[in-house]
C-alpha cells in the first residue's frame, strides 16, 4: 500500500506518533481517498 499527498507533515515530529489510515473497503480499485489522522504522545 502506499500513502501519499498528505500535508502537514512537517508539523509532526520525527518520532512519538501514532499514525491511523481509514480507508473503505473496496474490490477491484486501484484507488481511493483515505482519512489519515496522527497521534502525538505528549509527556505530562
Amino acid at each position: 500500500y502506499g500513502i501519499e499527498n498528505l500535508n502537514n507533515l512537517d508539523q509532526l515530529p520525527a518520532k512519538g506518533i501514532l499514525l491511523f489510515c481509514g480507508v473503505p473497503a473496496l474490490e477491484g480499485g486501484t484507488g481511493c481517498p483515505a482519512r489519515v489522522v496522527a497521534i502525538v504522545d505528549r509527556p505530562n
